[in-house]
């Protein structure tokens, strides 16, 4: 394997997935993969996020011209379409298929200092909790405006209504079930920080992806969004699962997404897309375009909010 840093070093996007990949490699306890400095000598390389949504910063590298069977992207950002094969934490189903896709974690959990694990001691204060913005997901708008008088939900939209990092990993903490919408991106930082809690999520998001190998469906409820008012009746019925689920959430974050373990996870899944490959990319990378590149998905990822903040309009 052989890292790549970003070739549009002036947005510095990517920059801290970087770090954290670095930080990754020098944590792992596998010691299946190591990193190589010669891409002609990889097995994969890796490139570590894009500055460009369609990643023409990626396929304009001499690197990536050059070995394009092996090449690969980390990205962890929405509304992402796989114009470079990889592993994208936000992938939808919509632009996403097996033969371009794996999904994943992220990495800036597996270091955060905010969250931990904290064993059950007696009844969770919550039944439930969401904390976080309403405005980026209609799930999310549907979500807050649940009510139950053990269920938490805060809406962080309007300004002064956020929560301090510790304050909201204490909820989290005294939560039976943490509900996880999508928000922007399929996926959702809330997903993680329940598992590397110990705290048994609930996922809201028809497009989501689950990344493969943990078992999910033993530690966390998957709800269809249309189905939001029917979840306290749902969580009232399997509280007392709630405990056992979040101790198997622990075990898969452990397993999978630990500092300690993430490295592995996230070669491994690329050499599994690496495997499945069908075609070479200097023709897939074409059929790819050519079949998703129609009006209507240009226009809705093209226009997306998030992304005209990060990038502004497209040359």
């Amino acid at each position: 394997m052989s890292t790549a840093e970003q070739y549009c070093p002036e947005s510095r996007v990517g920059s801290g997935e970087l770090q954290r990949l670095l930080a990754a490699i020098q944590n792992d306890a596998i010691g299946d993969h190591e990193v190589c400095p010669s891409p002609e000598d990889a097995e994969i390389i890796l490139f570590v996020d894009s500055a460009r949504p369609d990643m023409r910063d990626i396929r304009g590298s001499s690197v990536f011209r050059r070995f394009r069977d092996k090449s690969f992207v980390l990205h962890c950002g929405d509304r992402v379409m796989p114009f470079v094969p990889g592993l994208f934490t936000s992938a939808e189903r919509a632009t996403h298929s097996p033969r371009r896709s794996r999904t994943g974690g992220y990495l800036r959990m597996a270091f955060s200092h905010h969250f931990h694990h904290t064993p059950v001691n007696g009844a969770h204060r919550f039944l439930f909790s969401f904390v976080g913005r309403s405005e980026t997901a209609p799930v999310r708008r549907a979500l807050v405006q649940l009510q139950h008088r053990r269920g938490l939900v805060l809406d962080t939209s309007a300004p002064g209504t956020s929560l301090a990092i510790d304050a909201y990993a204490r909820v989290i903490q005294e939560s039976a079930f943490v509900l996880c919408p999508r928000g922007f991106g399929s996926s959702s930082f809330r997903l993680f920080e329940a598992m590397k809690t110990g705290r048994a999520p609930v996922i809201l998001a028809d497009d989501w992806i689950p990344p493969v190998g943990p078992e999910w469906d033993r530690f966390a409820i998957i709800v269809p969004e249309s189905d939001v008012t029917s979840l306290p009746q749902l969580l009232e019925a399997r509280e007392a699962e709630s405990v056992n689920m979040g101790e198997l959430a622990r075990d898969a974050w452990e397993t999978w997404f630990g500092k300690s373990v993430v490295f592995q996870s996230t070669v491994d899944w690329i050499l599994d897309l690496q495997r499945d490959r069908l075609l070479p990319e200097s023709v897939d990378g074409v059929l790819f375009q050519v079949g998703r590149l129609t009006p209507a998905s240009l226009y809705r990822h093209w226009t997306q909010r998030d992304w005209r903040r990060k990038f502004g309009a497209m040359p």
